[in-house]
């Protein structure tokens, strides 16, 4: 139903209201997290990250036959968060909002393009990470580096071994390796998961 309503509608129309909500989800996230009573002068908001979004988007579709346009918006961008960065450094050096900031002019150009889905994730995605920041610092300074070990040896099992295996029957036989070593590793990615979450 909702492709339906979505194929009906102009690209554009879709693309733009995309990158607003999705900006703006990002954008409220950035301003709960620096209430401007707690954090004078922080950096982006509400308002900011749907500007840096819709510039995005607006660049790629202005100028669909080159990227020029959207490279010279970055690197403009870029220039603005770095001295941002630079402004507020004794006060928060950290790099998260500035990131957010560049993922969401990023968000702007990919919905320009019609990746509404993949922005939709990512946007979510980043909107978690952004939000559990003290859950997951927790996690990770509370996993022992053994642990740390096995999740490295899982990954590269998973990430190195997985691609090299074939995909389709080996032989006279109708097996397929890739079916199981999926499944498997599907099913040790939520045992280690739980155990992480223990």
């Amino acid at each position: 139903m909702l492709n339906a309503l979505v194929a009906d509608l102009p690209s554009e129309l879709v693309g733009f209201l995309v990158t607003l909500g999705l900006a703006l989800l990002i954008g409220i996230e950035r301003e709960e997290h620096h209430p401007s009573e707690q954090f004078e002068g922080s950096f982006g908001g509400v308002r900011t990250f749907p500007i840096f979004g819709l510039g995005g988007f607006l660049l790629v579709v202005a100028f669909p036959e080159s990227i020029a346009p959207f490279g010279v918006g970055l690197a403009v961008l870029g220039v603005l968060l770095a001295l941002a960065y630079w402004a507020s450094i004794r006060r928060d050096p950290g790099l998260t909002t500035e990131a957010a900031a560049l993922l969401t002019y990023a968000l702007g150009g990919a919905a320009a393009h019609g990746y509404y889905w993949l922005c939709a994730a990512v946007a979510v995605v980043a909107a978690i990470l952004l939000q559990e920041k003290e859950r997951l610092e927790h996690l990770a300074s509370g996993l022992p580096r053994a642990e740390l070990r096995i999740a490295a040896r899982f990954l590269l099992l998973s990430a190195g071994v997985l691609p090299i295996v074939p995909h389709g029957g080996v032989g006279p036989y109708p097996v397929n390796p890739f079916t199981p070593r999926v499944g498997g590793g599907g099913g040790g990615g939520v045992s280690f998961s739980a155990f992480c979450f223990e």
